[in-house]
């Protein structure tokens, strides 16, 4: 592998890692305010959304 592509990579993975880091943060900050939901209410909604999706394109077939 040429140097070049390595510093590449390696300026890639520190983007990706600070990406990461700053969506971690902002993920519990949401949290912290409120702006979460329970795990029930998350397969509430997730249930609703498949069962809406499973209608959908059984009209289509």
């Amino acid at each position: 592998m040429k140097a070049a592509t390595r510093k590449s990579a390696k300026a890639e993975h520190s983007d990706y890692d600070r990406w990461k880091t700053d969506q971690i943060k902002l993920g519990l900050d949401d949290i912290d305010a409120g702006r979460g939901m329970t795990h029930a209410e998350f397969m509430k909604q997730s249930d609703a959304h498949l069962k809406r999706f499973a209608r959908k394109h059984a009209k289509v077939a």
